[in-house]
């Protein structure tokens, strides 16, 4: 079969429509490709366009009854029914018939033989080479990869599958200690090499390539490598990946791995099913795909499974997370979500989310103890009323209100949540672990360690900001929301999440000083902490905001321990799901906020209190993350947050 040179163009999600639609092999090529592939009698091994197939295991093929009498008695020993209707053979088939999908595993073999320098032109021509293409197929949403592989949650009946690459090894048979070819092979071999030199192609290496899936089975068919893989992979013009989030550009050499993650991608990337390499799953598919967390399987097709989920970008961050030494908990695990780019909470997680989860009844303890400030006399302990319309600012007395309304009628606007964002608040800070966090937060940003004369939080203030948004608690409506146009439920669960975190010194380095009203509840937060027992500890005001036109401000007090915390500054672990790799992230403000994001994200139950149905404008947030004409603060965050989460990182853009 010919095969013409492309362009590849990798990017770190399933390949634009556009840029697919220019590399897809036309149907009508991939289907004449089909249509002329001959396969094998098991018995005699007479090549034909049509042979009968094995009723039982669709895996064996005959020209005559005869054939398949003579070789019962060989197959019934491993002759298992086969699920699938029509086995792999059609879609090995189509494999091949694809121009782009065969020139990478040609790239491949030019690769891994290291047929470049074979100058001599012995392997290929004087002898075969041999390569195995370990198979499998997959859903073809990650969200079902993610509940089979990691979860107990019951996926459909009927799961729509694609053809995926997961493994590629070659050698020379007879050579380096390998076997040499059977002798139906190795006639095979030489018969399609008599006739490539008989056609004009002397010059290109030729050897058999192996399909193999989970059953006992395999495929095995000539591959002739012609000029364009050769060329290609002389070149060996890196594969481009661009972020999805930042736009930066960065090069991912050509190898072995990056072909078939391009294959990959490419298949995933149709979503007509133009390739044709399209399939119900079957339940020894899903198996395979459960398998790969069940360390006691050593099956081939889950071995090459995992060996595919450890190399690729779609699949890399399927992680354990764990956190640093907080003094609270050492071992607490947790598995991002995954999409296309989502990666979902492993069952585990649960157990060590409750480990470090502050218990309800502190969380509400804390929040019935919080207190809000009157916003025209700032009068604290009694209750207040809030404004109806945009529940953002309260009030002791109808003349308050009254006194106010001059100025706080230029920026009220509805709110279309029932309670605003103030209970949410009161549940945040009123939750021990995060609230930590953030305490540890301000000494990083501060560089309060540093601060050995005692001066910001007791002479004078310090001021943080901290950005909030509402994320919706699947990752799939985040990435349905953020990148297309496709609808979602009019009701989505959200959950609170902190997007960027910010502080100051009011009045010094060119910053504002406090407001009145704030310098007089700092004034006040101190004098308190000073007649509590709580005199050694720095006081500021920490000032949430949302995409609202108002914030939240509160006294913030920085325990001892956050000090500590910061002082030992223990990195945040991380330990491959798949490999049992262990890397290590230094403690930082960043890695702070994610370790809180993945906290409040890995509470299924909502035992934290942060989730809430996503309003309106919560969603738009989110979908005008894509607009790089948008600067609203809150969509400056999330983007932010985006950029620098490793949740995020390989969510492609619209």
């Amino acid at each position: 079969m010919e095969t013409k040179e492309v362009e590849i163009v990798h990017a770190t999600h399933p390949l634009s429509q556009e840029l697919f639609r220019l590399m897809a092999t036309p149907q009508h090529l991939i289907k004449s490709g089909r249509s002329a592939a001959q396969v094998m009698c098991s018995t005699c091994s007479t090549a034909r366009p049509k042979l009968q197939t094995c009723q039982r295991c669709k895996s064996v093929w005959y020209c005559s009854k005869e054939c398949q009498r003579k070789h019962w008695p060989q197959h019934k020993t491993y002759c298992t029914p086969a699920e699938r209707s029509k086995g792999v053979l059609k879609l090995v088939e189509t494999l091949v018939a694809n121009i782009a999908v065969i020139l990478m595993l040609q790239v491949c073999a030019v690769l891994d033989l290291d047929l470049l320098n074979d100058k001599k032109k012995e392997v290929g021509f004087k002898v075969p080479f041999m390569i195995r293409v370990d198979i499998g197929i997959e859903p073809t949403e990650v969200a079902k990869f993610v509940k089979l592989c990691l979860t107990h949650e019951p996926v459909p009946e009927t799961v729509e599958g694609l053809v995926q690459v997961n493994n590629f090894i070659s050698h020379v048979p007879g050579r380096s200690g390998h076997a040499p070819l059977t002798p139906t092979r190795d006639k095979l071999w030489r018969t399609e090499r008599e006739k490539a030199n008989e056609e004009g192609k002397s010059d290109e290496p030729l050897g058999l390539l192996e399909f193999v899936n989970d059953s006992d089975f395999s495929i095995t068919m000539p591959l002739r490598i012609d000029a364009g893989a050769r060329k290609l992979a002389k070149d060996a013009e890196p594969f481009t990946t661009v972020s999805a989030v930042t736009g930066i550009q960065s090069e991912k050499p050509l190898t072995v791995e990056t072909c078939m993650e391009f294959i990959n991608l490419h298949i995933r990337a149709d979503k007509q099913n133009q390739l044709k390499l399209r399939t119900e799953m079957t339940e020894s598919d899903k198996a395979i795909v459960r398998g790969v967390t069940d360390k006691s399987v050593t099956k081939d097709a889950v071995r090459a499974l995992m060996g595919k989920m450890a190399r690729e970008t779609l699949r890399s961050d399927l992680d354990l997370h764990a956190s640093p030494a907080l003094d609270l908990c050492s071992d607490f695990l947790n598995i991002m979500e995954a999409e296309e780019v989502l990666r979902a909470s492993r069952y585990l997680s649960q157990e060590m989310f409750r480990l470090l989860a502050t218990p309800p009844d502190v969380i509400k303890s804390g929040r019935n103890a919080s207190k809000v400030l009157c916003t025209t006399c700032s009068i604290v302990g009694v209750k207040l009323q809030t404004c109806q319309r945009c529940k953002s600012v309260w009030y002791c007395s109808k003349e308050c209100q009254k006194s106010d309304w001059p100025h706080h009628k230029t920026f009220c606007t509805p709110t279309d949540r029932s309670k605003g964002l103030l209970k949410l608040m009161e549940t945040l800070v009123a939750n021990t672990t995060i609230s930590i966090l953030l305490e540890v937060c301000a000494v990083l940003d501060l560089k309060l360690l540093n601060d050995k004369k005692k001066d910001v939080g007791f002479k004078f203030p310090f001021m943080i900001r901290v950005d909030i948004g509402i994320e919706p608690t699947d990752m799939l409506d985040f990435v349905k929301i953020c990148l297309t146009d496709e609808p979602i439920p009019e009701k989505v669960q959200g959950m609170l999440q902190i997007n960027h975190f910010f502080s100051h010194l009011p009045g010094r380095l060119g910053c504002d000083p406090l407001t009145p009203k704030r310098e007089k509840l700092w004034h006040r937060a101190r004098d308190e902490a000073n007649n509590n027992g709580r005199g050694g500890d720095a006081f500021g005001l920490m000032e949430f905001v949302s995409d609202s036109g108002f914030s939240i401000t509160i006294p913030f007090g920085i325990h001892p321990l956050a000090h500590k915390l910061a002082k030992d500054a223990e990195p945040f672990t991380t330990v491959s799901a798949i490999t049992g790799t262990v890397t290590r992230r230094p403690m930082t403000v960043e890695t702070c906020m994610e370790f809180i994001n993945h906290h409040v994200r890995s509470d299924k139950q909502n035992q934290l209190k942060l989730r809430t149905e996503m309003t309106e404008s919560d969603k738009a947030v989110i979908r005008d993350v894509p607009d790089k004409s948008i600067f609203r603060d809150a969509v400056l965050a999330l983007r932010g947050k985006m950029a620098r989460e490793t949740l995020y990182a390989h969510i492609p853009r619209r």
